[in-house]
């Protein structure tokens, strides 16, 4: 049976289902966040009418005027305050969901690209997911070196499809999760967002493992020597223009 046929059979036989032909969504509801699909949301060329099954948090255009700063405190990777106030996972993820509900935070539009080799339209409500791996990827990048995050943008995609794909118990899967174990060992400090009308943003950082920041002032961040500068630009440019004397000279 396909979902009219579902519905239809629920209706003839008493039995209750949240969906009906007019309201023919369905919803995945943990603490994490919230996944709605069916009508029109799978369609890629229909606009979802998200009004009607929107529900649990504040939408963007009815969000606050003011924007509101939360910090959240990280200790080797994992959440362990919200402002200041120390508390349990489970706890953080409730506080930051009702947080970022508030302003509207965190509804995704996507289309799945499912192992089955089938798209799908979906709709996310997860403010609190979104506030997190935010402000931890933020994080994560603050403290750790570009040949290392350049690793983690193709290991972090490849992590999510693996999960989303059942592949949990996959080798693979226990290689990348001890690198990001190693990783997170320095992952360590304070991130301020900034939520606004369904928008969130990283508006700072504090961390005792960053990596120094350089400034256009001599007494702050990284004391970066601007005498270098020829010799760098002179190296860092000689393959690229030894290439580009062979391309004007194979034009000619």
């Amino acid at each position: 049976m396909d979902r009219r046929a579902q519905i239809q059979y629920a209706k003839d036989h008493g039995i209750e289902v949240p969906a009906s032909i007019d309201f023919p969504y369905s919803v995945d509801d943990n603490m994490w966040g919230m996944t709605w699909e069916g009508g029109e949301i799978e369609d890629p060329a229909v606009i979802a009418p998200t009004d009607k099954f929107l529900t649990a948090y504040t939408s963007p255009k009815n969000a606050p005027e003011k924007p509101e700063l939360v910090k959240i405190t990280f200790e080797e990777g994992l959440p362990v305050a919200v402002n200041g106030e120390k508390l349990p996972l489970h706890d953080i993820v409730k506080t930051v969901n009702d947080l970022g509900g508030k302003h509207g935070v965190g509804i995704i539009h996507l289309i799945e690209d499912r192992v089955v080799g089938v798209k799908n339209g979906g709709i996310y409500e997860m403010p609190g997911a979104r506030i997190l791996v935010e402000a931890h990827k933020a994080l994560e990048r603050y403290v750790s070196t570009r040949a290392l995050n350049e690793i983690k943008e193709t290991l972090d995609i490849k992590w999510a499809y693996l999960c989303y794909g059942a592949q949990w118990y996959d080798p693979a899967m226990r290689a990348i999760n001890a690198l990001n174990d190693e990783v997170n060992k320095v992952v360590d400090g304070t991130v301020t967002v900034q939520l606004f009308k369904g928008s969130v943003h990283v508006a700072a950082m504090e961390s005792p493992n960053g990596l120094d920041f350089t400034s256009f002032n001599k007494d702050e961040g990284v004391v970066f020597n601007v005498n270098a500068s020829a010799g760098f630009i002179e190296i860092y440019t000689q393959q690229m223009r030894t290439a580009n004397q062979h391309y004007m000279r194979k034009s000619k």
